[in-house]
């Protein structure tokens, strides 16, 4: 079994004392994991997100540095055998609270992630997080010619990018809520940037390299919004780095959000009349969806028989009904975000099962419950 050095660094502005706190906090990590393992034995543990990359945020506090977003720890286990849902659920558990544990025994938040086993990780599905995980994580232990591979080399496709923004979409409906609203409202605005580069083929896995990216991107394209996005969206990336460069940015949050909204909504919109081949707004978005998807007639087949099962045939659209229920969501968050409905035809095809007196609250509400069942596959 190999155990990393770690030498390498892993912020872009921090210090060498830092690195040496994070090299500390990994290796607790390490033996936490290799002495509570129990049934599920590893393989392997990898260092994914910003900090595997190497560009890890970091926090300055009088003359102090901290690491500040989580840290991102990918498990891959040993057993090569599928395992049952019971068990699935269980070592889900297991790992939420591991999480907990190494978040309060580090005052740093931490987030373990199960990757698959030694067979899996050859065919991952084709997500952003295991995009990113497979061109930039590092071993902190176990077997270091384990190499995670994609199903699929064409990974980033369009709808990677529209359930980017539907995740970060629903983030935003909950900000009045969130206890760190001004990180939400940079990740979203960084989640808008990183959508468009990936619908253009242009997405890179450093969010150095995609400023750049996106700086070229904005010259040739220059969309209406272009301009604001392309200032707001090097101002996300740059808090993502050093985010208490930005704590004064709080207090102007409030005044900044209605133009956000609109700045998202917009963008949003653009993104889809991309894949239309038309411009669609709030007034015309629904025409998208009425015609059936670009799937197999099996697909659709089987997607129209699970939506007869759950709507009973109720408000029949061939087009909706032949759809999976993320396009329902799609539809939605535009909408929910702009503070108004759709038109009540539209909002009984698309949710057929909804009181045709639902209000806006009422709509969220049920926005949310469906969102939260689906977010974690998002990204």
């Amino acid at each position: 079994m190999h155990t990393s050095s770690l030498q390498s660094r892993f912020t872009v502005c921090g210090s060498r004392l830092l690195d040496e706190r994070i090299k500390r906090d990994l290796k607790h990590m390490v033996q936490f994991l290799l002495e509570h393992q129990g049934p599920y034995p590893l393989a392997s543990i990898w260092l994914g997100g910003a900090y595997g990359r190497g560009e890890g945020a970091v926090y300055r506090q009088d003359r102090h540095e901290r690491p500040w977003f989580e840290y991102e720890l990918f498990l891959v286990q040993r057993q090569s055998t599928a395992l049952t849902p019971t068990e699935l659920a269980e070592r889900s558990g297991q790992y939420i609270r591991w999480s907990e544990a190494l978040s309060r025994q580090l005052s740093q938040s931490v987030r373990l992630r199960s990757v698959g086993d030694t067979q899996s990780i050859k065919s991952l599905e084709p997500r952003l997080l295991w995009h990113d995980l497979c061109l930039g994580y590092r071993v902190i232990w176990g077997d270091a010619d384990l190499i995670p591979q994609l199903r699929s080399q064409d990974a980033l496709t369009h709808q990677i990018a529209q359930n980017l923004l539907l995740y970060w979409g629903g983030r935003l409906l909950e900000l009045d809520s969130d206890a760190q609203a001004l990180e939400t409202f940079y990740r979203a605005a960084a989640a808008l940037g990183d959508a468009w580069l990936i619908s253009s083929g242009l997405y890179h896995v450093s969010s150095q390299e995609r400023g750049n990216r996106f700086h070229l991107w904005q010259r040739e394209h220059s969309p209406a919004w272009g301009r604001e996005l392309g200032y707001l969206y090097q101002e996300a990336l740059q808090y993502q780095l050093l985010p208490s460069d930005f704590d004064q940015m709080s207090a102007q949050l409030p005044s900044r959000l209605p133009g956000f909204y609109q700045l998202f909504i917009q963008a949003y919109l653009d993104l889809f009349s991309q894949q239309a081949g038309y411009q669609l707004d709030l007034n015309h978005f629904e025409s998208l969806f009425l015609n059936h998807p670009e799937a197999s007639t099996g697909r659709q087949l089987r997607q129209l028989m699970q939506n007869l099962r759950s709507y009973k045939g109720k408000q029949f659209h061939s087009g909706w009904y032949s759809r999976p229920f993320i396009h329902r969501l799609y539809f939605l968050l535009p909408y929910l975000l702009a503070d108004t409905l759709p038109s009540p035809q539209a909002l009984q095809r698309v949710l057929p099962d909804i009181s045709p007196d639902t209000d806006l609250p009422q709509l969220k509400q049920t926005f949310m419950i469906r969102w939260h069942q689906v977010s974690e596959e998002l990204i």
